[in-house]
């Protein structure tokens, strides 16, 4: 891991260096347009889907929220939250290694189990998030089964110096500290971000616990709860001649957290004293030069993670290492003025070394894909067409395709329709871990699935008033599920399982309006589905039957109001349907003031969970109740 260290550090010195020399550098070079090739697969072959994309008015002062946070109150994707120590996203029934991660355009599932712990996700590490709902695999390869989540990072360029800083407390004893710097000139932008969080997450809770018969209540403070969280982020882009571009992306994680007990650990006496460390790196490189009628675009990205647990009560341990070399080479073409074609090539390296499998293992993947993007703009009519080749390791090359639709029907309203094929394969957990109560599955065979979508979709712009409503429906059908289980000897293990069927509804809408001096907004999502194994009819464990959620904001004065609320139903906890955990409303309150003066400053106070919910999102882990965060960012222009 040295040599990822001095890379490192080497790469934000680098930037240190660049931003400075491009201060005194004369430069003559005409200004282009920056494109991300990642939003022109979204934007221009992605006809039918429906897309998500909370406003920055909705947003507020970023630099003090978590994506966890984000997804709960302003998406229709549901959050599984493990106490207050880790957190993952459900889009669609699906679970958490089905609803990939983006990060300018690179994968951030691990690799070793196939999840992504948002809560150590900053969004003050993001500059744009979108969220897309459904099956895509055709554009995005294996895992993109329930939904996709798109973190960008934008080139700035003609833009004087600015930076950053924030500091904010509250309950349990929670700290976060953020800073920036931003710096652009014609032919350079660069960004510096670091971002700092430690908590001691004692807070009381109450919580039961019923075997054999007998139930038993614990109310007490959580222990062994301890997290400290720290990360920095370097993004460089560079304007070449002839309209060439190339962007540098680097991001190092450093999370150290206790793992506190659950309600059952308490219950039974158990002693809480584990602890887990995981640190992570990652790079991103991407070179672009402009065709004659469109793009060229060479991606390469390498990512490391280093994982220890240990116990001491047990005198347990488990060190896991992960890498991933992802190349990607794709050209877009405008071939008509009605007709754009991407064509493109990955080949992904991916190796895991870990104390609870039987030696290393690595796997290589190569994937070939195309899409065509037909529109008219008089006839309002978009139409996409999808295919992607992909072989991982020595399982069969699987080819997923998608076709979508979206038709104006009048002005402002039209109607969108999708169908395709996804797929996913096994996470190395799923294949080789091996310990005394679970062991994995190097049979297993990668998930398949046939998926469908349609919907309306409404926009309308009257004076300072914006509207948007959409409401798709979706059926989802997926052959052979990954899903772990007991045996009869009450080992756990991992199995194909003959099919899943999820389908349901979802509705969307936003309002915001400018006045005087301020300005309102509402932000509604609900989801409503049924998420069942059809060879029993039971619903898959932990999809809530519906959630909804409602952001409302006024702004007047430099002063911001704002109200996130969210309800969650009933799920079960258990395959079999045997237990089941009770809904909950949750509520968070925000205020913040805005001083404007030659050093700009923003004051914020905040309430979560405000109506102090006993509740849990994953059985027999408490969260916390009523707290409190206050916050001041300081920026220099």
């Amino acid at each position: 891991m040295n040599y990822l260290k001095r890379l490192l550090i080497g790469g934000f010195a680098m930037s240190l260096a660049v931003v400075k020399l491009q201060a005194q550098a004369s430069d003559t070079l005409i200004v282009l347009t920056e494109i991300n090739i990642t939003e022109n697969r979204l934007s221009n072959f992605n006809a039918g889907s429906t897309v998500y994309q909370p406003s920055k008015d909705l947003l507020g002062e970023k630099s003090t929220l978590g994506l966890n946070e984000v997804l709960e109150f302003l998406s229709p994707m549901n959050i599984d939250a493990y106490g207050t120590g880790s957190a993952s996203i459900n889009a669609r029934g699906a679970g958490s290694n089905r609803t990939p991660i983006l990060w300018n355009g690179f994968n951030l599932q691990s690799i070793a189990n196939g999840a992504t712990d948002i809560s150590t996700l900053p969004m003050i590490f993001a500059d744009d998030i979108k969220m897309e709902m459904g099956g895509n695999s055709a554009l995005f390869g294996s895992g993109a089964v329930g939904g996709v989540i798109y973190l960008d990072n934008k080139a700035n360029y003609n833009t004087d110096k600015n930076s950053f800083i924030t500091i904010s407390g509250g309950s349990f004893e929670r700290f976060n500290g953020a800073s920036g710097i931003q710096f652009g000139t014609k032919n350079y932008s660069g960004a510096i971000r670091t971002f700092f969080s430690q908590a001691d997450n004692d807070f009381p809770f109450t919580g039961e616990y019923t075997s054999g018969g007998t139930t038993t209540t614990v109310d007490q403070n959580l222990p062994n709860a301890n997290m400290h969280q720290f990360g920095v982020m370097s993004n460089n882009h560079f304007r070449l001649k002839n309209g060439q571009n190339i962007s540098v992306h680097l991001w190092y994680q450093d999370v150290d957290k206790q793992i506190a007990p659950t309600v059952r650990d308490l219950a039974r006496g158990n002693t809480s004293d584990a602890e887990q460390r995981d640190k992570a790196f990652r790079g991103a490189a991407e070179w672009k030069a402009p065709l004659k009628n469109g793009l060229v675009s060479v991606r390469t990205g390498l990512f490391s993670t280093k994982t220890h647990y240990e116990k001491p009560s047990t005198s347990s341990h488990t060190n896991t290492t992960g890498l991933a070399s992802v190349n990607e080479a794709e050209m877009d073409l405008n071939l008509t003025n009605w007709l754009k074609w991407n064509l493109g090539v990955n080949y992904t390296y991916e190796e895991t070394e870990s104390s609870s499998y039987e030696g290393a293992n690595n796997r290589n993947r190569y994937a070939v894909f195309t899409s065509f993007g037909i529109s008219n703009a008089s006839s309002g009519t978009f139409v996409s067409i999808n295919g992607r080749g992909e072989k991982a390791g020595d399982s069969d090359f699987t080819v997923t395709e998608n076709i979508g639709v979206t038709q104006q029907i009048i002005s402002g309203l039209s109607a969108k329709a999708k169908a395709g094929t996804s797929y996913r394969i096994p996470t190395f957990n799923d294949l080789y871990w091996f310990s005394a109560t679970s062991i994995g599955n190097p049979d297993l065979q990668a998930e398949t699935g046939f998926n469908y979508e349609a919907g309306l979709h409404y926009q309308k712009t009257f004076a300072s008033t914006k509207l948007q409503l959409q409401a798709t429906w979706y059926n989802n059908s997926l052959e052979k599920w990954i899903s772990w289980g007991q045996r009869e000897d009450g080992i756990w293990t991992v199995f194909n399982q003959d099919k899943a069927e999820i389908k349901g509804i979802e509705v969307q809408a936003d309002l915001t309006t400018d006045f005087k001096k301020g300005s309102a907004g509402i932000n509604i999502n609900y989801t409503n589905q049924d998420a069942i194994d059809p060879d029993t009819d039971n619903e898959l464990a932990y999809v809530p039957k519906s959630k909804a959620n409602a952001a409302v904001y006024a702004e007047y004065s430099n002063i911001r109001l704002m109200y996130a609320h969210s309800f969650v139903n009933e799920r079960y906890t258990t395959a079999s349907n045997s237990t089941q955990m009770p809904k909950y409303d949750l509520g968070n309150l925000s205020l913040e003031k805005q001083f404007e003066g030659k050093i700009d400053a923003i004051l914020s106070v905040k309430v979560n969970n405000i109506w102090d919910t006993n509740y849990e999102t994953r059985q027999y882990y408490p969260m916390p109740g009523r707290n409190f965060m206050i916050g001041l960012q300081i920026s220099l222009n």
